[in-house]
């Protein structure tokens, strides 16, 4: 996906074997992707270069990947960093006894800092005061989970710029078009997702012309900021490539281009039992 327009450049479809594994299939996605992309960016710039950066989640394996493109500044998520260090925090506060109980330390402020004076923060919060035993013992579970060796090691490469919000985003309009709990063949998942793209660009494009107005702001409670935050919903996109592409279809059955036979229905539903 390109960061600046959100339009998504390629994809990969891989399915797990029986019995395979299928946490390779995100690296196995990955290494075809890059290879094509890199390659048709080239013919189209003449650059030998023509990827600056790329932004993935701590995903190991996609991590190996990069260390075959040196010419690529591999980023992380940010998004995905402190989601991390949020279910850490509650996975600590959760398990604490009343033995170890933590009380109910909460702050967001420091005695002293380097920045200006002047700077006027609406909090009733407490200052860190490290000489308070309870404030002591809050602040060294959170500098454990901070200074973990690989939160350590990753910090270093957090994109200071870029997300995968759109992304995530992109994965919620492709569920609709490939649902979880339906079983699809090689064939017809290839084609559900070029249309899930198809689908994706089109709202991109919509959202650059401006013919996507937002209509109505509400609020919600967000599980992961926990806090309420605002969501824009836009008016309906109008959706005419799916006609395009209905009317082309119609074109090459009656040209004789397409087969309108059931023999390719019963070719699925043998798959689909196999």
């Amino acid at each position: 996906m390109d960061i600046k327009t959100k339009f998504l450049l390629d994809f990969e479809v891989c399915r797990k074997e029986r019995g395979g594994n299928s946490i390779q299939l995100e690296k196995m996605g990955h290494k075809g992707c890059i290879v094509r992309l890199l390659q048709e960016l080239k013919n189209l710039t003449n650059l030998d270069n023509p990827i600056k950066s790329l932004t993935t989640d701590r995903c190991v394996n996609l991590a190996q990947v990069m260390k075959d493109y040196p010419t690529i500044v591999h980023h992380f998520d940010s998004w995905h960093f402190i989601r991390s260090i949020r279910k850490d925090v509650a996975k600590v506060f959760k398990n604490i006894d009343s033995k170890n109980n933590l009380g109910n330390v909460v702050f967001d402020k420091v005695q002293s800092c380097c920045h200006s004076t002047n700077v006027e923060s609406s909090s009733t919060r407490n200052h860190l005061d490290l000489t308070k035993k309870d404030h002591k013992k809050a602040f060294d579970v959170l500098l454990g989970i901070m200074t973990k060796p690989n939160r350590q090691r990753d910090i270093q490469n957090i994109s200071p710029y870029f997300a995968t919000s759109a992304l995530e985003s992109f994965h919620s309009v492709a569920t609709s078009y490939l649902p979880k709990e339906h079983f699809f063949d090689k064939k017809g998942y290839d084609l559900r997702s070029k249309l899930a793209c198809l689908h994706w660009n089109a709202l991109q494009l919509d959202e650059l012309s401006g013919r996507r107005k937002v209509e109505i702001e509400h609020q919600y409670y967000c599980k992961t900021k926990k806090k309420l935050v605002t969501k824009f919903r836009k008016t309906r996109p109008m959706n005419n490539w799916r006609k395009d592409i209905g009317q082309f279809a119609k074109e090459m059955v009656l040209v004789g281009c397409l087969s309108s036979d059931e023999e390719e229905i019963d070719e699925e539903v043998e798959a689909r039992a196999a």
